[in-house]
């Protein structure tokens, strides 16, 4: 049962009945969902504003509210634990770079100067060619992440069991990545910078979103004119995103008639299938170039043509 509409707070209403104790554990759980759709919300747009309950004249037994409704409610009143984090944007560590509280914390759970730091050190060590110092600065930032969440990290050997598997992942995209490089070069006739060797260019986005592009190219005043990512898609999801990197990447371009490149190649291609496998999501398709690049033969054999009135948001033009 939960509270009925325009029944104000001391209400008291003959012949209807209202259980307060699981109104408020109802109304605090829909509460903790909706913050964790939309980020931080107003709490008083949201309060509960029924009486109190009195257990000692009640028969029922009060519900215990959740760990998470217990942390909502001493944020709002100001005792949050020092360790909380994620949507409430708060949060305390005492590793690597080190985050006061007054940052917003992204997706992957660091602030902007936190990922733009760990970002520099991997790529850093990979310019090097020292696997065990970009690794090492890898579970640093690993560390981070959690304790900026207020979580437990995983131990070194758990963590480097995991970072293996995702380490043949990474050797198998950066394959197709040389491969989308060499393909759009010769599409384009043109000589793309391989941004993952020599000095590498990294952009820290207006959404504070750190991003270091496969490729760049530049026009005759030095400006990079051009910036291309790669993307093999290997599993069941077939759909490139526009999401925060590939929104950062667009950001990077200085000449204002500069290009956004994106290469797609696939294990399970179905180009005329409906929808198209793979493909761009509509944002994407809309906003970038969009190849397709046959990882049997290393060519461009196909560009996107965005149409919302289609399937998938396009079709796959044959070149």
């Amino acid at each position: 049962p939960i509270k009925p509409q325009g029944i104000s707070k001391g209400s008291n209403i003959k012949g209807i009945k209202v259980n307060w104790g699981q109104a408020k554990t109802f109304i605090n759980d829909r509460f903790e969902a909706l913050q964790k759709s939309v980020g931080q919300l107003s709490k008083n747009k949201l309060a509960y504003d029924g009486p109190d309950v009195n257990y000692k004249s009640s028969t029922q037994k009060p519900l215990e509210p959740t760990k998470n409704q217990i942390e909502v409610r001493k944020y709002y009143s100001g005792t949050e634990p020092e360790n909380s984090s994620g949507a409430m944007g708060k949060s305390k560590n005492s590793s690597g770079t080190g985050n006061n509280g007054n940052e917003k914390l992204n997706k992957n759970g660091l602030t902007p100067e936190q990922e733009k730091h760990y970002r520099q050190k991997i790529d850093e060590a990979k310019a090097r060619g020292d696997q065990k110092a970009a690794d090492d600065a890898r579970y640093e930032r690993h560390r981070e992440e959690k304790e900026n969440r207020g979580e437990k990290p995983l131990n070194r050997k758990d963590w480097d069991t995991i970072n293996e598997r995702l380490r043949k992942n990474r050797e198998r995209g950066r394959e197709e990545e040389i491969k989308g490089r060499k393909a759009l070069e010769e599409h384009l006739d043109r000589k793309l910078e391989d941004n993952n060797a020599d000095e590498v260019v990294t952009y820290t986005s207006s959404e504070g979103h750190v991003t270091r592009p496969d490729s760049i190219a530049r026009n005759n005043k030095g400006e990079i004119d051009l910036v291309h990512d790669h993307k093999h898609k290997a599993g069941e999801d077939q759909i490139v995103h526009n999401d925060s990197q590939i929104r950062a990447e667009r950001e990077m371009l200085r000449d204002k008639n500069g290009r956004h490149v994106v290469t797609i190649s696939s294990d399970k291609p179905d180009l005329n299938a409906i929808p198209p496998k793979p493909r761009p999501s509509g944002p994407l398709g809309d906003k970038s170039d969009i190849y397709y690049t046959d990882p049997n033969s290393g060519k461009v054999t196909h560009k996107w043509e965005p149409n919302p009135r289609l399937p998938g948001g396009g079709r796959w033009k044959k070149l």
